[in-house]
């Protein structure tokens, strides 16, 4: 229904655009209210254009009828085959060519609605709605992945806060930008992360922890199931990480450094996010925002009971609350609630 705040600031940009909007997301359905809010933009001769992942856009048949309701500009990974298991996993939308929003959310009912944990941005800027452009373009254009122009990683100065903008694969971020700042970090490291399954990465968080920097990470408990997850591997060297454990996804992709910097975005920390897939992921540093994002990691830190410190909560279960009554698949396994077997054995 559009009734928070991260989606209510992406409608009212919709309904101010005058000239175009440019959407490059992975996910986008059960949307009715940004859906009528594009089509009536369309109405009054705002220009729309729609890239999207073609396996997910395959996954909605009917998507496609919605998309041209508002738009016929779409464009699809058109990649060769060898490249079907790299995603055009970006989540930004851009506005006259003057502002971007953008995050870790996808245009769908759980991503929007606050119901998976998310981060979303908007940024005025005409400087930033340009690199995000040139990027947009390259999508126009069939190229995709490692196919795309290197974008301009110039820093854009917005009164006091410094904002870079990085996209995968060319500009291999974790290795070039994020574990630089690990490296440097101080105080602390905080990471509201989906996944992390980059194992250099993960080796640089060990490293902080051994030269006293607090560490803490929160993950998700779907993602905990995946056997290349690192987080078992951080807690076996001392780190503190603990495994959500309410219905809905840990689906930050971020990481906060001593009230200084965040880096957050599209792109999960895994070998995926860095190397195969189009992503998008922003460095800002600004206090206060590293210091708003803190609070809220610390406050979701102290809602997960300590003893997901050492085990996870499965994500369909009585352990993860409200999952066994929230009409949603938690852990993709075509079971739905009491369907579920951990929901049953109680």
């Amino acid at each position: 229904k559009c009734n928070n705040q991260m989606c209510r600031a992406l409608l009212k940009e919709i309904n101010s655009a005058q000239k175009s909007i440019d959407i490059a997301v992975y996910d986008f359905h059960r949307q009715p209210v940004l859906i009528n809010a594009l089509q009536n933009s369309a109405k009054r001769g705002v220009a729309i254009r729609l890239v999207t992942d073609d396996g997910s856009i395959n996954d909605n048949h009917e998507n496609i009828k919605i998309f041209n309701t508002f738009t016929d500009k779409i464009y699809t990974d058109t990649s060769p085959k060898k490249d079907s298991n790299r995603l055009m996993h970006n989540k930004f939308m851009i506005f006259d060519g003057k502002k971007v929003w953008t995050g870790s959310a996808n245009f769908t009912n759980t991503g929007l609605s606050g119901f998976n944990a998310n981060t979303s941005v908007l940024i005025n800027s005409p400087e930033i709605a340009k690199i995000y452009e040139n990027e947009f373009e390259n999508f126009v254009n069939k190229k995709f992945h490692s196919a795309k122009k290197p974008a301009n990683n110039a820093q854009i100065i917005l009164n006091n806060t410094k904002i870079n903008v990085y996209f995968s694969p060319q500009d291999n971020t974790i290795l070039n930008y994020v574990i630089p700042e690990i490296r440097k970090a101080k105080n602390y490291i905080y990471m509201p992360a989906f996944i992390i399954t980059h194992k250099q990465l993960a080796q640089e968080l060990i490293n902080a922890r051994k030269r006293n920097v607090d560490l803490k990470v929160i993950t998700d408990a779907t993602s905990a199931r995946n056997k290349y997850s690192q987080h078992t591997v951080l807690r076996q060297n001392g780190i503190p990480v603990k495994t959500e454990n309410f219905a809905g996804k840990m689906h930050m992709k971020s990481v906060i450094i001593d009230d200084k910097i965040v880096f957050t975005g599209s792109m999960n920390f895994t070998k995926s996010g860095n190397t195969y897939n189009d992503e998008n992921c922003l460095k800002i540093e600004d206090a206060k925002i590293a210091k708003d994002m803190k609070n809220v990691f610390l406050l979701l830190w102290a809602k997960i009971p300590d003893k997901y410190l050492t085990k996870d909560p499965a994500p369909e279960s009585f352990g993860s609350i409200g999952s066994c009554s929230d009409g949603v698949d938690n852990d993709y396994d075509d079971k739905i609630d009491a369907e579920d077997t951990a929901c049953r054995a109680k």
